[in-house]
């Protein structure tokens, strides 16, 4: 797969047309960013007393947990070592082309230890299912804010981070990059209107692309 810096990626940006869309979606970035500060820390009671202290699913147990960095002690444990490779994905399709990425990181990388995580319990379990050998650990992305991610990578403590198709957690590849993680985006894709896509619009308000050092990108055949 080809790579690209990231700062290709905003000339690109600009000769699309795209910056002056991603400049509206900033106009609009901090009452969407209070939100979703407010929507996260408004349900930590609620999580907290129907699904950590009450629930009887160790998925929604340890739920809370991991959405605030605060992952099992099974993973810290093996993140001592220095071959560590963060995979994250948002969905099945994007899982499936996870798996086999792993896969072949398994096989060029030998002794290497695959952290994988999602965000929604649906593709927790296709997962879950369909990884066998190729990841070592499974688990919730956290949350996009500064403390739950950064608390997170020095948890798994990895090499490199890979998002696959997109970068939906700017603050999650900001931190990740400060901390000297190799970020990368795998099988990416990018249209002219993406800025407009609800997930994506607030990646584009954090320039998501300055944190990206490479991009594996989809060929257009």
């Amino acid at each position: 797969m080809p790579s690209k810096k990231s700062s290709t990626i905003s000339t690109r940006l600009k000769k699309q047309g795209i910056s002056n869309g991603v400049k509206r979606v900033r106009a609009r970035f901090i009452i969407t960013e209070l939100i979703y500060i407010f929507k996260i820390y408004a349900y930590i009671p609620v999580t907290f007393l129907k699904r950590t202290l009450f629930g009887k699913d160790p998925y929604w147990k340890q739920y809370l947990w991991n959405k605030w960095g605060f992952l099992p002690r099974e993973i810290t444990t093996r993140s001592r070592s220095n071959l560590n490779i963060w995979v994250d994905a948002n969905s099945g399709g994007e899982t499936i082309q996870a798996m086999q990425l792993c896969k072949a990181l398994k096989e060029k990388i030998p002794g290497c230890t695959i952290f994988f995580s999602t965000n929604n319990l649906e593709t927790y379990r296709f997962a879950k299912n369909c990884a066998h050998k190729e990841v070592d650990f499974i688990f919730d992305t956290p949350w996009d804010t500064s403390p739950a991610v950064k608390r997170a990578i020095k948890a798994v403590n990895p090499k490199a981070l890979i998002f696959i198709e997109n970068c939906l957690y700017p603050a999650f590849a900001r931190a990740a990059q400060k901390a000297g993680v190799i970020t990368i985006i795998a099988s990416a894709f990018m249209n002219t209107s993406f800025y407009e896509h609800p997930a994506m619009a607030r990646s584009f308000a954090f320039s998501f692309h300055r944190f990206i050092e490479y991009v594996l990108a989809k060929s257009t055949r």
